[in-house]
């Protein structure tokens, strides 16, 4: 009995030791211009944040020139048929006026408890002039953006798309073959069709996989 009692004391004095999920938030206090540019030529966002509930995901960066926030989506049925992931297009929600201007406060924290990126904009540490959290529901594929700021602040909300035009692929490894076709671009409609049960105000983008001369998908 001496014995068993000592391991199981031990037990808990493991788990006692484990840090809080607060241990693991990142928190970022000065921003990244954005995009920055890879060594081919391509653009980057390393001031990104992730999110994510297993199928939607998005990644979260500040625009502090603009004043607010962009992200993109991407998700676990957006592939194409050569089983490439890609993300469909870039939502961009800015303040005006832009609270960055009031000070030079930013800071972007990653909330591992919560898994949730707050933005904090101009103002001061306890008085921010606007602050946003940006999560995904773990049950709903659902981006959701809170945002406190002053009376009077109004918003804008640009959605574009990635590729604005045809992209040719040649020579690209299907498992087992090679083929070559065009990739049409992504679509945003103007207006949202009545009676597809889409709210007043949303914007609707897709992705279309077309046939090959040679009768394949792309």
């Amino acid at each position: 009995m001496r014995a068993c009692t000592t391991l199981v004391a031990a037990a808990v004095a493991v788990v006692a030791q484990q840090p809080p999920p607060s241990a693991y938030n990142v928190e970022w206090t000065t921003p990244t211009p954005e995009p920055g540019m890879s060594s081919d030529k391509r653009p980057t966002y390393q001031g990104a944040m992730p999110l994510g509930n297993g199928d939607l995901t998005a990644l979260i960066w500040a625009n502090v020139s603009a004043g607010g926030i962009q992200f993109s989506l991407s998700s676990s049925r957006s592939m194409s048929s050569y089983t490439e992931l890609f993300k469909m297009g870039m939502t961009q929600v800015l303040l005006s006026p832009n609270p960055f201007t009031s000070s030079s406060l930013f800071n972007q924290t990653m909330d591992a408890a919560t898994a949730t990126v707050w933005l904090s904009m101009g103002g001061t540490a306890a008085t921010p002039a606007a602050t946003i959290a940006a999560y995904i529901d773990a049950n709903a594929n659902v981006l959701t953006l809170d945002i406190s700021s002053p009376a009077g602040t109004s918003y804008n909300v640009t959605v574009n798309t990635f590729s604005v035009r045809p992209a040719q692929f040649t020579n690209h490894t299907v498992v087992w073959e090679c083929s070559m076709g065009w990739n049409d671009p992504d679509v945003l409609l103007g207006a949202v069709p009545s009676g597809a049960g889409f709210q007043t105000g949303t914007a609707v983008i897709y992705h279309r996989n077309n046939l090959t001369s040679e009768g394949s998908f792309v």
